[in-house]
């Protein structure tokens, strides 16, 4: 049997519903050394965390980060909660021994920035930021073109972010 990683999210918003689903999808990409656990799901809101748990499988819920980064039993605290408060939760969640993935963007500052890697590294735990969109084939070539000036160059865009 393998040995359990257990994911603490924080934030039940859009981007909390797109990790969640990652969390219930990479056991079928991928060939993990581990079992993926959605142990904990963390936001302010009740009326939201508990229907947000129950329909992304969520064994527990909580209206206190604080309380889920010092839990023994987490592994990954995953932040998916507004800009302001990643900072805090990073540096939290790596004192109390937890690998970090941040939603983007990673802050509001370079200072606080500073402050979640410099966090990272004394606690010596794993950590990233969360570019759901950087690696898209179809971006990649644009930047490639783009880059190569086969497009000449670029005065305007217009984009479409589909997400609800």
């Amino acid at each position: 049997m393998k040995e359990k990683l257990n994911i603490g999210i924080v934030g039940a918003g859009f981007m909390g519903r797109a990790h969640s689903n990652a969390w219930l999808d990479a056991p079928y990409y991928f060939d993990l050394p581990f079992q993926v656990e959605r142990k904990v799901a963390c936001d302010a809101m009740e009326n939201v965390v508990n229907p947000f748990a129950e329909k992304f499988g969520w064994q527990e819920t909580s209206d206190n980060w604080e309380e889920v980064v010092k839990r023994d039993d987490i592994h990954v605290i995953d932040i998916c909660s507004s800009n302001q408060s990643h900072m805090p939760i990073a540096v939290e969640a790596a004192r109390h021994g937890k690998h970090v993935i941040c939603e983007k963007p990673i802050s509001r500052s370079a200072e606080e920035a500073g402050k979640m890697l410099e966090a990272v590294r004394q606690a010596g735990v794993h950590h990233m930021v969360s570019f759901n969109y950087r690696r898209v084939p179809a971006i990649v070539l644009a930047k490639k073109m783009i880059e190569e000036g086969r497009i000449g160059e670029v005065r305007h865009f217009n984009a479409a972010y589909y997400q609800d």
